[in-house]
């Protein structure tokens, strides 16, 4: 751990003597010292209460190993390469030098010592941290420290930041911040990210099936914080972030592993939301409207991550709450099971054809301008069937030209223009269609609105299905047995 949280903790074992009710607080790097010692064990029972000021106590932690090996990267880039005279080597090395090498120093706390052998993130988790009241904050303009670069921003530019930004919440924004209350157009910008909690975050889009797991070696939160936390080539991240949850849909092999994110904010679609919704739940809708879900009232249709916004995208087909995480600036569009997957299945009691070729509509004229998308399916090796011959497709992700079969596709199945075939995976009722590249399973009793009888479909349209001139015979259940 660093020098300044070890004398913290001396000191506060020295205090401990003194006085009956001891209160640790620390802000910035002093915070992330106060963090260090709720989760040490030679610090419990040193203090009652702790107060951590501008630092994430979640925060991911580099190894005691990494550090010292990165320790070593550093000297050598400084120039200092003797172990025996490393120390007076740095030193005496020119300031300048230490500072433009800095990218190859790894700072703050490292945990797996004697000292701190976990990190408070996972101390929390296990329940073994120093459990004692905890306050926590931020100073109050503390992303002017961090947003140096907008020290320029207009008046104008402001206003777009936050239109960009907080979209249809933007008025509410500004009327709640507005320039007249601030010395400078930089004061205001950074006060609302200051305000909002504004950190870099990944994030992760949907959690699998409920495998089993070892914690701590190989379930989920931890493969995710070592991604998170390493460099392509396995070397420790000088600045890890840590993630929150989007979930695209309400199947089990999306969620099954949603309960051991407790600790982190998990976006789950309105529509689809049940009844084992937790308080870290905030539920997402393209539009932004009022809910009953969730403790808000209001749903989110954008995401930040910290200067990077992820915009809630409707794709109700799969289920009526499928949801689309599209990153516009880096084209990408994380889309579950709705689109891709192989082949879409649309053929459940609450999907509706006509609602899903819709939506997809929609989608597409509002991605006319993001020429490039990826599109991201959940189960990306599925596209290997049929028209995607291999992953990715000739060197590339599904791209918006897939989304023009698939709405091919739904709408083939509603005017009549492409027949369907026979799906026997499901049953009777169901059937699949093609419309080039990708394929959607759908139910004839579901192309509309409740359905054959529910009176929403257009009696005066035709709707095909081929059949074989050859079905296999059916195999009898019964077996024979010798008299």
């Amino acid at each position: 751990m660093s020098t300044a949280a070890l004398a913290a903790s001396s000191r506060v074992d020295l205090c401990h003597d003194r006085f009956a009710a001891l209160t640790i607080y620390g802000q910035s790097a002093g915070g992330q010292g106060v963090c260090d010692m709720l989760a040490m064990p030679a610090a419990k029972g040193l203090f009652h209460k702790a107060i951590v000021q501008s630092q994430q106590c979640l925060a991911t932690r580099n190894t005691l190993a990494a550090g010292e090996q990165r320790g070593v990267t550093f000297a050598q880039s400084v120039g200092c390469t003797d172990a025996a005279t490393v120390v007076n080597c740095l030193r005496a090395a020119w300031p300048g030098k230490l500072v433009a090498n800095q990218a190859n120093y790894l700072g703050n706390s490292k945990v797996g010592g004697s000292l701190l052998p976990k990190s408070f993130s996972d101390a929390f988790a296990d329940g073994t941290w120093n459990k004692v009241p905890v306050l926590t904050g931020t100073t109050r303009s503390e992303n002017r420290l961090t947003e140096t670069a907008l020290v320029g921003i207009t008046a104008q530019g402001y206003v777009d930041t936050i239109k960009r930004e907080y979209g249809d919440k933007a008025e509410r924004v500004l009327a709640a911040y507005p320039l007249s209350r601030f010395n400078s157009p930089w004061d205001a910008i950074t006060q609302v990210h200051t305000d909002a909690g504004r950190g870099r975050r990944a994030l992760l889009v949907d959690t699998a099936i409920n495998t089993p797991e070892t914690v701590g070696v190989d379930d989920l939160k931890t493969v995710v914080r070592h991604l998170l936390s390493h460099n392509d080539d396995g070397t420790e991240r000088a600045d890890p972030v840590d993630f929150d949850v989007a979930i695209t849909h309400r199947h089990g092999d999306h969620t099954g592993k949603v309960p051991q994110m407790a600790d982190r904010t998990v976006y789950y679609p309105d529509l689809d939301w049940g009844p084992t919704a937790m308080p870290n739940w905030v539920p997402v809708r393209h539009d932004g409207g009022s809910t009953t879900n969730g403790s808000s009232g209001r749903t989110v249709s954008a995401i930040d991550l910290g200067g990077r916004r992820i915009d809630i995208v409707a794709l109700y087909g799969h289920t009526p709450g499928s949801t689309g995480y599209l990153d516009a600036e880096s084209l990408m569009l994380a889309t579950g099971d709705a689109i891709g997957s192989a082949y879409v299945w649309a053929h459940f009691a609450s999907a509706t054809t006509s609602t899903y070729a819709a939506t997809l509509r929609n989608l597409r004229r509002e991605l006319r301008p993001l020429q490039g998308l990826s599109l991201l399916p959940a189960h990306f090796y599925q596209i290997k069937q049929f028209g995607r011959g291999a992953p990715p497709i000739n060197g590339r992700p599904l791209g918006l030209e897939y989304l023009d079969d698939m709405i091919r596709a739904a709408e083939g199945a509603l005017d009549g223009s492409i027949l369907a075939d026979p799906y026997h995976e499901i049953g009777r009722e169901a059937v699949w269609i093609s419309g080039g590249s990708a394929r959607m399973v759908y139910s004839l009793t579901n192309l509309y609105p409740g359905g054959p009888t529910g009176g929403n479909g257009d009696l005066r349209q035709f709707h095909g299905s081929a059949f074989r001139r050859a079905i296999p015979p059916i195999r009898s259940s019964t077996t024979r047995t010798r008299s």
